[in-house]
C-alpha cells in the first residue's frame, strides 16, 4: 500500500471512529458493561494515547530515529501481515499498559472527539509532508507489543488499531443498549 493510500484507509478508520460515535447518546458513549470493561469513550481516548506519541515522532528529524534504534530491522510486511501479528500478539494476552491506558473521563463527548480528530489529522499532516515513500520503510519505531517495526508498518497498524477498537465500541453498543 502506498502513502497515498495508506492515509486514505487511516482518514476513512477516522472517519468511522468519530461518526459512530457521534451517533451514540452521552448515557451510551460513557457506559461501562462491566468495571474492567472500556466504555466507548475509553476506547476513543486510548486511540488519542495511542496516536499522541506516533505524531510526536512523525514530527521529529529523521536523524533521532537513526539515533535512537539504528535503520529498520527488516523491510515492511505487508498490511495483512501486520494484522495478523497483532492479532497473534492479542491472542497471546497482549494488553495496553502504562500510558495507552484509558484515564479518568473528564472531557465531554465534543471534546473527546475533536481532541481524536485533531490528533489523528496531525498525524496524517506530517506523514504527508515530511516522510517519503522509502523512508516509511527506512525507519524504525518501537511498539509496546510488537517490538521494533517500520514507520510505514506502524502506520498500517494504527489503521487496523482503530478498525480493531471501532468494532469493539460497536460491542460495547450492544452490551449497553
Amino acid at each position: 500500500m502506498n502513502k497515498t493510500e495508506l492515509k486514505g484507509l487511516l482518514q476513512e478508520r477516522v472517519q468511522g471512529v468519530v461518526v459512530f460515535s457521534e451517533n451514540q447518546t452521552s448515557e451510551i458513549f460513557y457506559a461501562k458493561p462491566a468495571p474492567e470493561v472500556w466504555s466507548v469513550a475509553e476506547n476513543v481516548q486510548h486511540l488519542i494515547l495511542s496516536v499522541q506519541p506516533l505524531a510526536r515522532l512523525f514530527g521529529a528529524p529523521k536523524s533521532y530515529f537513526i539515533d535512537k534504534w539504528g535503520k529498520a530491522p527488516h523491510s515492511s510486511r505487508a498490511y495483512e501481515q501486520m494484522v495478523g501479528i497483532y492479532d497473534a500478539a492479542l491472542g497471546g494476552g497482549g494488553v495496553a499498559t502504562g500510558a495507552f491506558v484509558p484515564l479518568t473521563m473528564a472531557a465531554s463527548k465534543e471534546q473527546l472527539l475533536m481532541d481524536f480528530g485533531q490528533i489523528h489529522q496531525t498525524l496524517l499532516q506530517l506523514v504527508g509532508a515530511n516522510w517519503s515513500e522509502e523512508e516509511l520503510d527506512e525507519y524504525p519505531i518501537p511498539h509496546p507489543l510488537l517490538g521494533l517495526i517500520t514507520a510505514r508498518e506502524m502506520l498500517y497498524f494504527t489503521a487496523y488499531h482503530l478498525l480493531h477498537h471501532h468494532q469493539i465500541m460497536q460491542k460495547r453498543v450492544e452490551q449497553v443498549a
